[in-house]
């Protein structure tokens, strides 16, 4: 369902994209499968749900010793609002795609007072996202 939905989207955009996933333990992540392409670069966009922490760094890593650049993200631990970390990768050749600030993760919400919170939520509604 959301690989369809992903699938549609890309679509509406004008855009085509594979939409895989592998296993790591019990955990899924896209790079299990990926390590020849990811090798070569042959991969244009990596979005990435993590399951924990370790994994959540290991996949940057792994990411970044490939040349992809780290467009967004948001750790296991300490960022995501969600059960899952997050991870939006690029490969160098792809322009950048998101010029706001970074989205604020949960420890700066809870830290954060209401006047911060709304000055941050204009600043990422006008953010450029091509």
């Amino acid at each position: 369902m959301n690989a369809a939905a992903g699938m549609a989207n890309m679509a509406l955009n004008g855009l085509e994209g594979d939409y895989s996933q592998g296993l790591v333990g019990k955990d899924a992540v896209t790079l299990a499968g990926a390590q020849l392409a990811l090798a070569h670069q042959k991969i244009g966009y990596f979005f990435i749900l993590t399951h924990s922490q370790a994994l959540h760094e290991m996949v940057c890593d792994q990411l970044q010793s490939a040349g992809y650049r780290i467009e967004l993200a948001a750790d296991f631990d300490h960022e995501s609002t969600s059960f899952d970390g997050f991870i939006l990768a690029l490969h160098p050749k792809h322009a950048q795609l998101y010029y706001g600030p970074a989205p604020m993760g949960r420890e700066d919400l809870v830290n954060a007072n209401i006047a911060s919170k709304l000055k941050h939520t204009v600043a990422v509604a006008d953010g450029r996202v091509n």
